[in-house]
């Protein structure tokens, strides 16, 4: 069985979160942040689990995974304090910015409300 370092799940969507999307990033808040930035968020619930999120892991988005690249300096501690992180579907194998987590370069997935969120760490 797979060890994961994260569980949650899709509670909502913000107005705006469609921008990103359409931009290949999914920008993960938990659902009781402050209502500006729920606006353009894809909001969950709280965390299960604790770990550090690494290249090599996997994002599983219901029942599909998605390989991780990059992980930002401050990505786990912005995940792990705020349920924030900034998905790029763009494979790049260094972060742009400190509160990113990079997967393969492939079109996000369609985003509802329920769907799992799942980091499995690498064996």
């Amino acid at each position: 069985m797979s060890k994961f370092a994260y569980r949650t799940r899709v509670t909502g969507m913000g107005t705006s979160a469609f921008t990103f999307l359409e931009e290949k990033m999914i920008i993960f808040f938990n659902k009781q942040t402050r209502s500006d930035l729920a606006e353009y968020s894809v909001l969950i619930d709280n965390l299960e689990g604790t770990g550090d999120i690494a290249p090599g892991d996997l994002l599983m988005l219901g029942d599909r995974s998605y390989r991780i690249t990059a992980v930002g300096d401050v990505a786990n501690i912005n995940f792990a304090r705020l349920g924030h992180a900034v998905i790029c579907f763009d494979g790049l194998e260094a972060a742009r910015l400190p509160g990113e987590i990079h997967v393969e370069d492939t079109k996000v997935p369609k985003i509802t409300i329920g769907l799992p969120v799942v980091f499995i760490k690498h064996q």
